[in-house]
């Protein structure tokens, strides 16, 4: 069953290599695959876990998905723990947002599935769609929400404060750091000890440190859109503050710290998901990139070498050695994930709140995901795992519940709005002119709202 796991694991991710950029990464819509390496899952039996025995569920439900690794398998494990329910599961790629446009043409005419799925990149969007996911009011919903993450619910929460998307996920962030740079030049690879160096106020004295040690042969981050998903995660204030745009002032503190950082050559300037950055996994000069949960799979493990890489296939069939890589948390952020809610006009709307009850509150199935490497929702079986220091994930020799266990519970979900994509792109494009040295600072952020009064008009947003 572990090599199943694993073959399974290592699948998709060269499954991945055949439509992103670099592999294991980058989706056409420019955020992150979701994370879904799930083993199979028994049924429950017994009065052991009684509270979670199945009901004796019936019928057919209808659901919508936009990847094909991670949909269906959360449709087979609900039918399997109900085999009186048909899931008619259909996949459609967010290739060009494909998938966007299929469900909000849906929303308009009505033609919704029972269930469909929302990424992190659009999920604002969807949560506030008019016509698109319906409140969920049923009676037993707080005895599930007591059980989740709070960021996760307040992302799934409209701005009428109804809760209608939920999400088996919770992907905190972390900075994951190559241990023998960090050894080597630092003098330490202690998580602890490399998460102190790495609090905002500490970070550009080792970043100087380490360049100064390694006579310039390191560098601490791969680039500074690693640092930006940590500041914008990071923020007491989301973009939009009672109708008005608003930059929160970690944003200036990111820009004042990524200026210093590119004018000394301490970050080397690869943009995520590009082959370079990519090819950076395995190199011996960018010490720290941001890698949430899902990250370790799919950022780290399958870009490693094979004598350490973790995942193992047919062509890989021993793992590796893993451990070349830790994790700290020294600042709270989140990045990606995968919610789920009602439609409007489901047809089946009580089989699908049981769906969505399964996939993101049922113990038995949340532990196979944590299992299998997935950083879970539930709060229970979070708080188990962090108490298990025997639950250690190879590829960072660290227990990842212990790690993440100690942030989930600090990042806000009800900053992030459903323009956050699209200020994020605008974010990215005035500052690599900016870095690059062809604007000022001043006129980066002119650059940077201009763009966004023209693309968000329309919106009732107040620009100042």
């Amino acid at each position: 069953m572990k090599l199943f796991k694993r073959s399974l694991a290592l699948l998709i991710c060269l499954s991945m290599v055949l439509v992103m950029f670099t592999g294991c990464g980058k989706d056409d819509g420019g955020e992150q695959p979701s994370s879904q390496n799930t083993p199979d899952v028994e049924q429950p039996a017994g009065d052991e876990g009684a509270k979670d025995a199945p009901k004796e569920l019936s019928g057919e439900l209808t659901y919508w998905h936009f990847n094909a690794d991670e949909g269906p398998v959360l449709a087979r494990a609900f039918e399997k723990a109900h085999p009186g329910v048909t899931v008619k599961d259909e996949i459609t790629a967010d290739t060009d947002g494909n998938y966007q446009t299929k469900v909000q043409a849906a929303s308009r005419s009505g033609d919704l599935p029972d269930v469909y799925a929302a990424e992190n990149a659009f999920v604002k969007r969807f949560v506030n769609m008019p016509g698109g996911y319906a409140p969920m009011n049923f009676d037993d919903v707080s005895e599930v929400t007591k059980k989740i993450v709070p960021f996760v619910a307040g992302i799934g929460t409209n701005n009428n404060g109804e809760l209608v998307a939920l999400s088996h996920q919770a992907a905190a962030g972390a900075i994951a750091y190559k241990r023998p740079i960090a050894s080597q030049y630092l003098g330490t690879d202690d998580p602890a000890v490399i998460g102190d160096m790495l609090k905002a106020e500490n970070m550009l004295e080792t970043a100087r440190k380490l360049k100064e040690a390694s006579n310039g042969k390191a560098i601490l981050w791969v680039g500074y859109e690693e640092l930006m998903k940590i500041y914008i995660g990071s923020r007491e204030k989301g973009w939009i503050v009672d109708g008005k745009f608003y930059i929160d002032d970690r944003m200036y503190e990111f820009v004042e710290l990524a200026t210093a950082l590119r004018k000394e050559g301490l970050e080397g300037g690869l943009p995520q998901w590009q082959e370079a950055w990519a090819n950076s996994i395995q190199d011996d000069v960018h010490m720290c990139y941001a890698v949430p949960t899902w990250g370790v799979n799919w950022i780290i493990d399958c870009r490693e070498s094979a004598d350490v890489m973790v995942m193992t296939n047919d062509d890989h069939p021993e793992p590796g050695t893993g451990g070349r890589w830790a994790i700290t948390t020294p600042i709270p952020y989140y990045e990606g994930g995968t919610w789920f809610g009602i439609s409007q006009n489901a047809k089946n709307p009580e089989l699908a709140w049981e769906f969505i009850k399964f996939i993101t509150g049922n113990e038995e199935f949340q532990e196979s995901l944590a299992q299998g490497g997935d950083f879970v929702s539930n709060v229970d079986i979070i708080e188990k795992y962090k108490a298990d220091d025997s639950f250690i994930n190879k590829v960072v020799n660290q227990n990842i519940y212990q790690v993440y266990g100690e942030v989930y519970d600090k990042i806000d979900g009800t900053i992030i709005t459903q323009y956050d994509d699209t200020i994020k792109m605008a974010l990215i494009d005035a500052m690599n002119a900016y870095l690059a040295g062809e604007i000022s600072e001043d006129e980066m952020w002119a650059q940077f709202k201009e763009r966004l009064q023209s693309e968000l008009q329309g919106e009732n947003i107040i620009f100042e």
